[in-house]
């Protein structure tokens, strides 16, 4: 199905949906969510930093399918896209994100030098 991936947060009730394969991606990209979440992270506010790949409906196609999104408690954002320019070319593929203690993210990514 297109739907049976995605990205939840609890503390033992009921879990909350923070994203989920084919619900609406933030950012100027657009498109929906992928199959493919990974890195995912949650500080002591109970913030969540993930990455997702696989993203359908993008502005550009594969050429900015992947990303990394954090979500502060109801609020979803994009933290980076792949295609976002770097200052020396454009990222490529987001990896590997963390987050520390006050939400600020970090992600390994490729950049495509133009």
């Amino acid at each position: 199905t297109s739907d049976n991936s995605g990205v939840f947060r609890g503390d033992g009730g009921a879990l909350i949906q923070v994203a989920r394969e084919g619900g609406a991606a933030p950012g100027a990209a657009g498109g929906t969510f992928g199959n493919s979440f990974s890195s995912i992270d949650i500080n002591d506010a109970g913030q969540v930093l993930f990455s997702n790949s696989f993203m359908q409906g993008t502005a550009n196609g594969t050429a900015d399918d992947s990303g990394v999104f954090r979500d502060t408690g109801g609020a979803l954002s994009e933290i980076a896209r792949e295609g976002q320019a770097t200052g020396n070319g454009t990222m490529g593929l987001t990896v590997d994100a963390i987050m520390n203690q006050t939400g600020h993210a970090g992600h390994g990514g490729r950049n495509d030098r133009r």
